[in-house]
């Protein structure tokens, strides 16, 4: 494996070049990858997505993102999207196939070690030279959906890894249909403007009434069915706490008209 700090492309090779040409552009790279964790970029979105879904990386994804810009190239905010996607799309399969569980020390570290092999990969390489790179490196990674196949988490109204992802596929439909900039909003839990987690099917079984048989053949079955990503919603904190214990019809009807897209879709 080829040393970082010798690659040729790099120009590392010669300290007084890196300093008096490329320290500005790396070092311009790095502040906007930073604030990005916090604040909104919608060029670097991922990088607040994978912020807020609590992932201890020891920042080992602002070694791969960093890895991605090249002295000399003008283009490093679109070398660092291609990056973020290989990031984001890593993050969110492993967040569901690690929900029964729970995302581990171990695992974490299996992150981290992927994440720096990926940096090692794509440094230095032309922009389709990268994306091919951590496409094969992607595809090389064994996410075992059968460890949770039902896409389901057992704390799904805290964990903050639930509340990204359906901030994030609650913008992207609504980008798709020309809304886009919606991820801060529906990614805030905070405040009196913050989302939170609504679950379609009530707590207890008996608040259903008569419906508490439908579809669910034993009480274990409801439960599991109601921590499942369709029988989720995100809403404003006070459409949520109104729903609370409202029967399921109510709910239903409630989203199909008051949500945003995923929620009226996901009936």
């Amino acid at each position: 494996m080829e040393k970082a700090d010798t690659h040729p492309e790099l120009g590392l090779h010669d300290p007084s070049q890196f300093v008096e040409q490329h320290w500005v552009k790396f070092g311009e790279a790095f502040d906007a990858v930073r604030r990005a964790r916090h604040e909104h970029d919608a060029d670097l979105e991922a990088m607040l997505f994978v912020e807020q879904t609590k992932f201890d990386l020891d920042l080992f994804d602002e070694v791969l993102v960093l890895a991605a810009v090249r002295p000399g190239a003008d283009d490093w905010r679109t070398r660092v999207r291609v990056v973020l996607q290989f990031i984001e799309n890593v993050a969110a399969r492993w967040a569901w196939t690690a929900g029964v569980r729970g995302l581990t020390a171990r695992n974490t570290d299996r992150l981290k070690y992927l994440f720096a092999r990926a940096a090692s990969d794509i440094r230095g390489k032309s922009l389709a030279d990268m994306a091919r790179d951590l496409a094969l490196l992607q595809r090389s990674v064994r996410f075992d959906f059968d460890d949770n196949r039902d896409l389901s988490h057992p704390r799904t109204g805290t964990s903050p890894v639930i509340h990204a992802l359906l901030a994030r596929l609650s913008a992207h439909l609504d980008a798709v249909n020309e809304t886009p900039g919606m991820y801060p909003v529906y990614a805030t839990r905070d405040g009196a403007k913050r989302y939170e987690i609504e679950h379609m099917l009530p707590r207890a079984v008996s608040a259903h009434g008569d419906e508490s048989g439908h579809g669910f053949r034993t009480p274990d079955a409801y439960r599991r069915n109601r921590q499942r990503v369709g029988a989720l919603r995100l809403l404003p904190s006070g459409d949520n706490n109104w729903l609370r214990e409202r029967l399921f019809s109510v709910k239903r009807d409630f989203v199909a008209s008051n949500g945003n897209l995923l929620a009226r879709t996901l009936n």
